[in-house]
């Protein structure tokens, strides 16, 4: 007389390759999601700069120079020149920034920077493709401007 065996469910080689599947479908999204953060707060600081430097210009719009460096962070703070307020104990204007902070300083009389501070170099690069050509570093300058590895504090603009 012949035993009849009835197997059912799935095989240990099938569950891997589900698992394999599932876990490149995860890793894609994964990377997507990073991809889009960084173009997202790219664009969150272009509009940042624009707006900032654009209120800081019409703030001084009647004179010729720019303050000392203490009046001008008491007129920009006073002013609401930053949506979200400037943050307290630092030496110039600064502000809550998609990456890190964003700091207004007197430059000469004539003009004043933006700098953005903790910026990656993945989301310098995305600036630069934004139309900001010159970028570069708070300290000293980049060959032909390419953006450093890691974080770094970048002059966006001067005005």
């Amino acid at each position: 007389m012949a035993i009849s065996q009835n197997e059912s469910g799935r095989s240990l080689i099938e569950m891997l390759a589900v698992i394999s599947v599932i876990s490149m479908i995860t890793i894609g999204s994964i990377s997507a999601m990073n991809y889009g953060m960084q173009t997202y707060r790219a664009n969150a600081s272009y509009d940042l700069v624009e707006s900032t430097a654009q209120r800081v210009s019409d703030l001084y719009s009647w004179v010729r120079t720019y303050p000392s460096a203490d009046k001008m962070k008491t007129q920009i703070c006073e002013n609401d020149i930053f949506d979200g307020g400037c943050i307290e104990g630092e030496s110039v204007a600064t502000a809550a920034a998609p990456w890190g902070q964003i700091k207004i300083d007197r430059e000469d009389d004539a003009t004043f920077r933006i700098t953005l501070t903790n910026v990656p170099q993945r989301g310098c690069e995305l600036l630069k493709q934004m139309g900001w050509q010159y970028v570069q570093p708070l300290n000293g300058t980049w060959r032909d401007y390419s953006c450093p590895e890691g974080a770094a504090d970048i002059i966006m603009t001067s005005y």
